[in-house]
């Protein structure tokens, strides 16, 4: 009977089931804020190149006198429209030869650090749009240091006045606040905190306000946002391909995503900190 030889057809197939768990992994991990905002992958079906969101104004309140009938008023609405058109791709090709003689193994280690990479696009895109917040919101910084009680309540009273829900409400800072932040008696660590949020940069809660920190939060801004302040949609999960490249004896890899972001309601559901 001849030999049934396990070659590297054989395993390729669990072999990029393996990098594709890698880095989705390592995607998850490094996106820090896409858990934040409100996600609308669910209506980027296949061919649409705009997601629209409707918008409404708010009813006033009539008090009625005895004999006089009340009109009627209604909502006017209005349309936010995100765009499908963020294409992120990272590819990378590995020479045959280099595969083979590096202990490390290069398809995935970089599969990992693409992912990273994808992740931290989300974050840049994610913080981008918050910065486009309604300028009425804004709250200057007069303290050079950091962070500071008094201009956290400032942002919070922002989004009291713009009725944005108790719930859901975020703080994003960068790193290098998270130590005045600690020093505030008000501030609840994220490891005395039952029931917290699974979000990878959570560290904490103060007036039950969400704290989440990324390094691509700018060091000297801050922003409070409501979860329904902004929304994301994917039209393309992130996809991992393979090919190979004859020219250059080797592999071509690319991973990529389709997605887009929008600024809703105007931006009045962020509060922008600038310290100076």
């Amino acid at each position: 009977m001849a030999d049934v030889i396990t070659g590297d057809s054989a395993v390729s197939l669990s072999k990029m089931d393996l990098i594709v768990a890698i880095a989705q992994k390592e995607l998850a991990q490094s996106t820090k804020l896409l858990n934040t905002i409100t996600n609308v992958s669910q209506f980027a079906e296949k061919g649409n190149v705009t997601i629209n969101f409707p918008k409404y104004s708010s009813f006033s309140v009539t008090k009625k006198t005895s004999g006089t009938p009340v009109d009627a008023s209604s909502l006017t609405e209005g349309i936010d429209t995100l765009d499908l058109s963020e294409q992120a791709v990272v590819q990378y090709l590995i020479e045959k030869k280099a595969s083979k003689q590096t202990r490390i193994n290069l398809e995935m280690e970089y599969a990992s650090r693409a992912a990273s990479a994808m992740g931290r696009q989300i974050d840049t895109d994610i913080v981008a749009e918050l910065a486009n917040g309604a300028a009425g919101n804004d709250v200057a910084g007069v303290i050079a240091t950091g962070i500071t009680l008094g201009n956290i309540l400032d942002m919070r009273l922002a989004l009291d006045v713009a009725f944005a829900p108790e719930e859901g409400r975020w703080l994003a800072v960068n790193p290098a606040q998270e130590k005045e932040l600690l020093s505030i008696d008000k501030f609840q660590s994220g490891d005395y905190i039952a029931n917290k949020p699974l979000v990878s940069g959570f560290i904490g809660q103060i007036f039950g306000i969400n704290v989440i920190k990324s390094t691509l939060v700018p060091a000297n801004t801050s922003y409070m946002y409501h979860s329904e302040a902004c929304a994301i949609g994917f039209q393309i999960d992130p996809t991992f391909d393979e090919q190979k490249d004859l020219a250059n004896l080797g592999m071509r890899y690319s991973i990529d995503q389709l997605y887009g972001i929008k600024l809703l309601q105007g931006g009045n559901l962020v509060s922008i900190l600038t310290l100076v």
